[in-house]
């Protein structure tokens, strides 16, 4: 993935990567903003928007997946 951001942000975007690698589109819609965030290592109060990036970015995903 290539992604511009804070390294909390990039650092929930490669937990996600490694997350949903080899799981199916059902199962990766069941991923939480808790999960990457665990997945992460956790993150201060001031920098949970990094897992709401990279759940947003995941949804999103999954959307123009499902309409292909």
């Amino acid at each position: 993935f290539l992604a511009y951001g804070c390294p909390p942000t990039i650092v929930c975007g490669s937990a996600l990567a490694g997350m949903v690698e080899g799981m199916t589109i059902d199962e990766a819609a069941r991923v939480t903003r808790v999960e990457i965030t665990e997945a992460a290592g956790g993150l201060p109060p001031r920098k949970q928007h990094a897992s709401a990036l990279a759940f947003e970015t995941l949804r999103e995903a999954l959307k123009q997946v499902s309409s292909q």
